[in-house]
């Protein structure tokens, strides 16, 4: 019996959990990060009060002497920490700016409910610059996200983009407190979730000050096009902290059009606060526009001090996005976005109809497999119909038919089971007839 909280899929269901895999990990290699795999334990120090909820955190422990040389360890929650831990310790082996993905299992001791897992893997891109880091980067990840998701072709989508510093700058030049701002921005990162009543009383009862509250509401309900959010920001004047965050995102909405994503794809969204204490700047959520019930499928943001507080002796700051692979997969499927193609892609079946030619079938099984193309030897002589129906089953595209008088003839058929046809092809001709049909099919 499965376990709550942990997925596991049918073979269909993993081919496209490796499809948003293969989408992401293609786009940081594109644009020069490394991979990089850490444990998956971390110390519980070093875990603690880095923006993760202290229930949430697995120890780890032995079933006997559950104390003894393993209580200090625990499982990684996201791959930030991590990666945070990882560059302050290597800091003089690595070179700046660090860019690295990491696509692997995270866990987190939530209540399992849809679309809630304990165990999940999280897909992060990650770049860490030394002393200082371009706002470049905070576009690129934005860049990343916009070409992942049209590439998987999961239909309209929107990034949402905002900065922490615009954000805390603002709170406290309308009367929250220092000890009041992070409680604040929880209750503001809910808003969409509850509606303004709800937010307003919660508001209230931390600041005790309607003039305030208003103020709040009207800021976080402002909606404009991007180009208007930032003048419409421009315009206030509440600290030095809030100017500098509208400057950063500034900046950032430059770069974005820089690097060519329509406008119809990203906005400015006050509302964006982001969860984890560890974020200092720029932070973002992408949204599937027909499906807002599923909430962000993909969000990150800029860390500045993350790393110092880890242990490192100079300035590390860094900027990352996340994938959460497992629930996207369960939205997308729940949803009906991605539907289950049965099949191993583009595999051919090479039937075996005589077993006295095994060793010929064999050979051409792994001519096949030198030139690069996938083919499932059928590991039985059954009939040819059983053979077909199993190919069928797994929505195979082409079987290569062979038995005595096409060995003899020096031929085989090729036969195409979605349309039912059926060619006769010299054997010589084999590796450039499937090469050809490859590109069709695809």
């Amino acid at each position: 019996m499965a376990i709550s909280g942990f997925a596991e899929y049918l073979p269909e269901e993993q081919m496209l959990a490796d499809k948003i895999e293969d989408a992401f990990r293609t786009e940081c290699e594109l644009l020069g990060a490394v991979h990089i795999v850490t444990p998956a334990v971390e110390r519980v120090k070093t875990l603690q009060d880095k923006g993760s909820d202290n229930k949430e955190i697995y120890r780890l422990t032995r079933l006997t002497d559950p104390e003894k040389g393993l209580s200090d360890l625990a499982l990684r929650f996201d791959h930030t920490v991590p990666l945070a831990r990882y560059v302050t310790e290597h800091q003089q082996d690595i070179s700046f700016p660090f860019m690295r993905y990491a696509i692997d299992p995270v866990w987190r001791g939530e209540r399992a409910q849809k679309g809630r897992y304990r165990q999940f893997t999280q897909a992060d891109l990650d770049v860490i610059g030394d002393g200082s880091l371009s706002l470049l980067n905070d576009a690129q990840m934005l860049a990343v996200i916009y070409r992942v998701f049209s590439k998987l072709k999961v239909g309209e989508f929107v990034i949402s983009v905002n900065n922490r510093k615009a954000l805390t700058g603002f709170l406290s030049g309308v009367g929250f407190a220092d000890d009041q701002i992070g409680a604040a921005l929880k209750i503001i990162d809910n808003l969409e979730k509850v509606g303004e009543d709800e937010t307003s009383q919660a508001l209230f009862e931390l600041v005790d000050d309607a003039k305030a509250v208003r103020a709040t509401l009207d800021y976080f309900n402002f909606s404009g096009s991007p180009e208007e959010t930032i003048n419409y920001l421009m315009g206030l004047n509440y600290s030095d902290e809030f100017t500098a965050g509208v400057k950063e995102l500034n900046e950032v909405i430059a770069h974005i059009q820089s690097l060519g994503i329509p406008e119809s794809f990203y906005k400015i969204d006050l509302c964006i606060a982001r969860g984890l204490d560890y974020y200092t700047g720029t932070v973002y959520e992408t949204r599937l526009i027909k499906y807002q019930n599923i909430g962000s499928i993909c969000s990150g943001g800029r860390f500045d001090t993350l790393l110092e507080k880890l242990g490192a002796k100079r300035k590390l700051p860094g900027v990352g996005v996340s994938i959460g692979v497992t629930r996207l997969l369960s939205s997308l499927f729940e949803n009906k976005i991605f539907g289950i193609e049965k099949g191993l892609n583009n595999t051919v079946l090479l039937t075996v109809l005589d077993p006295r030619y095994i060793e010929k079938y064999l050979s051409i099984a792994e001519m096949l497999r030198e030139n690069g193309i996938p083919t499932f030897l059928y590991p039985e002589p059954h009939k040819l119909s059983k053979q077909l129906k199993y190919a069928s089953k797994k929505a195979m595209k082409l079987a290569i038919i062979v038995g005595e008088d096409e060995f003899k003839n020096d031929s085989l058929l090729i036969r195409n089971l979605a349309e039912g046809e059926q060619v006769e092809i010299n054997q010589s001709e084999l590796i450039s007839y499937l090469q050809k049909e490859e590109k069709r099919f695809t």
